[in-house]
């Protein structure tokens, strides 16, 4: 191959590369349509207060949601609102102000779920008045989590003391730097099982759930769709096609998305373009570290 067949084959695949790269910024830069009458919430990646999180780009702010649909609450426009939810949970607080928002929202709602809703994204499913998933999404851990990781032992180990200095007795209850006692993992693990109980409580609230199933949906196990169905975890089996159908036979009209999609910077879109954002299975099991989650 000759030198200048060369330099033309790097110069076309440059400009390929450059015209897909400003195409796919354009396009996620914009959304689907500036007007409608139903509303799509993307509710992606972990739910927190603010949407901040230096582990993953992919987060759902709760202050942001709660803001759009308090918008949406007083746009007489918008008839409906379907929230697309992809997410292995959150923080409780996070993911109850979205659930409470949702309850109090005077339009029709839907809850859409793609791979996963669990734990505290399943909270946020279950303020809506109908919930669609696939067969083979993943649902419920109806859970709380507050595990740490314990460096007491490997600092003594390698000599290395921890200077406990504290007003409170305990203001280091947590601390990965020594051993926990039996006393202070009896006091954290009371504190799990109330925001548990109320979680759980919530939840059978929500989903009008028959108290029997109280003791099997509250072992925080996960769940398919179709077994999802059965135990009165969601509604329906289907897609967005199915929602849409839905939608249009509960509202008596011809329906038009309106995406309510936070618009994406520049440093996100370009870690997207060199990491798959897709959630599976492990995304939830491996859960947060060190801080009380659903």
């Amino acid at each position: 191959m000759s030198g200048i067949l060369k330099k033309t084959i790097i110069i076309l695949t440059s400009l390929f590369f450059i015209s897909w790269l400003i195409a796919t910024i354009i396009s996620s830069f914009s959304q689907t349509s500036n007007y409608g009458n139903v509303a799509l919430i993307p509710i992606k990646g972990m739910i927190t207060s603010d949407g901040e999180n230096i582990f993953s780009t992919a987060t759902t702010s709760a202050s942001s949601i709660v803001e759009k649909l308090d918008q949406i609450k007083k746009d007489k426009a918008i008839n409906a609102v379907i929230f697309e939810i992809n997410s292995p949970g959150g923080g409780p607080v996070a993911s109850e102000e979205i659930a409470k928002a949702i309850e109090e929202l005077n339009k029709t709602t839907v809850a859409w779920v793609r791979e996963v809703a669990a734990s505290g994204a399943y909270w946020v499913a279950a303020g809506t008045d109908k919930i669609f998933a696939s067969r083979i999404s993943i649902l419920g851990s109806v859970g709380v989590l507050s595990s740490n990781l314990g460096f007491s032992e490997f600092l003594e180990e390698h000599n290395v003391s921890y200077n406990r200095l504290v007003a409170g007795e305990y203001k280091d209850l947590a601390s990965p730097l020594k051993k926990m006692s039996e006393e202070e993992k009896n006091l954290l693990q009371e504190k799990i099982d109330l925001i548990h109980e109320y979680f759980l409580n919530e939840i059978i609230r929500l989903r009008n759930i028959d108290e029997i199933l109280r003791k099997e949906i509250g072992s925080a196990m996960i769940y398919t769709g179709m077994e999802s169905l059965e135990l009165g975890l969601i509604d329906e089996i289907g897609t967005k096609k199915d929602v849409v159908e839905y939608l249009e036979e509960e509202l008596n009209t011809t329906i038009t998305i309106k995406s309510y999609e936070d618009k994406k910077s520049f440093l996100e879109l370009l870690s997207g373009l060199f990491s798959s954002r897709e959630f599976q299975i492990k995304s939830f099991l491996n859960e947060k570290n060190n801080v009380i989650s659903t």
